[in-house]
């Protein structure tokens, strides 16, 4: 088709005038060519138009699904609605049950009783009980130190590799004139 047919066909169109199968033809003539520079907006126009043309008709159903799932979302939002005033009341229990703790904390606070009468019975088991923590410690402790030589061989490794990682470094600085001279020579 020739380019000024093209454009009497295409203001025809816009205007509203053309037959079904001046519109096919359109249709064809912009999916199977390329056209020119000027035509690109009425390409993409003929392009989208197939495309909807392509998309399918929604199924019967639709409407009464998407109804249902608005009915749906109603519902959430009433649940939420009831589940807030939930938590408004278990919060307002547990506020009273804090209130009725901390009264009874402090009415009825239960002084301290001594419970060796003799000062060296007392004394006899408060070494004997630091001694038993103090070995539950140390086991402890002991079974630490796979971990601190670990972390030691860790630090090391990372020495040795800070170290390798300068001398590269000052040996590549080294280097750094020759580079300089390499591109002069290609150059000339």
């Amino acid at each position: 088709m020739k380019k000024e047919e093209l454009k009497k066909l295409l203001e025809k169109y816009y205007s509203g005038e053309t037959t079904n199968d001046e519109e096919k033809l359109l249709k064809d003539f912009f999916s199977d060519r390329k056209v020119d520079d000027g035509f690109d907006a009425d390409r993409a126009f003929f392009s989208a138009l197939s495309d909807l043309e392509k998309m399918p008709e929604p199924s019967f159903d639709f409407e009464s699904r998407i109804s249902k799932a608005i009915t749906g979302i109603n519902r959430k939002k009433s649940l939420n609605i009831f589940s807030r005033h939930y938590i408004s009341l278990i919060g307002m229990a547990a506020a009273f049950l804090l209130l009725i703790g901390s009264y009874f904390l402090f009415i009825y606070k239960a002084e301290p009783k001594d419970t060796y009468s003799d000062p060296q019975i007392a004394y006899a088991e408060t070494i004997k009980i630091l001694r038993e923590v103090s070995v539950k410690f140390n086991k402890g402790k002991a079974e630490l130190k796979p971990l601190t030589r670990m972390s030691n061989a860790t630090k090391l490794g990372l020495e040795t590799l800070d170290r390798s990682a300068d001398v590269i470094t000052s040996n590549l600085d080294k280097l750094e004139p020759f580079s300089q001279l390499s591109d002069i020579d290609v150059n000339n």
